[in-house]
């Protein structure tokens, strides 16, 4: 800073006032005390995280795992039909014990 203003005045020339403590603009073109957009949450631009790199990251990550576990599923579910039993054998042979336990 060359400890002038700068901003722009009615005349298109740059004002030559000193800006304000701690600002780049003097009081007149908004290095007034309290000016500006506030601080943290109350700012309209405030990044929370949710969009970051580190967020991103984890949701692709999350993601794969999740499809990966789907994948796994899927492959149990086409197992070979002879390691799942037959409904109708076992309603047979549950018909052929019971006949035989009957008296």
């Amino acid at each position: 800073m060359d400890g002038t203003c700068g901003a722009k005045n009615r005349g298109g020339l740059p004002c030559r006032r000193s800006p304000a403590v701690g600002k780049r603009r003097c009081r007149l073109h908004g290095g007034a005390p309290r000016s500006g957009a506030p601080l943290g949450e109350a700012n309209g631009n405030y990044r929370h995280g949710r969009y970051g790199r580190a967020a991103k990251e984890l949701r692709r990550k999350l993601l794969a795992e999740g499809i990966e576990r789907l994948r796994q599923a899927e492959a149990r579910a086409r197992a070979p039909r002879a390691l799942v039993p037959n409904l109708a054998t076992t309603d047979a042979l549950a018909r052929i014990t019971n006949e035989g336990t009957k008296t």
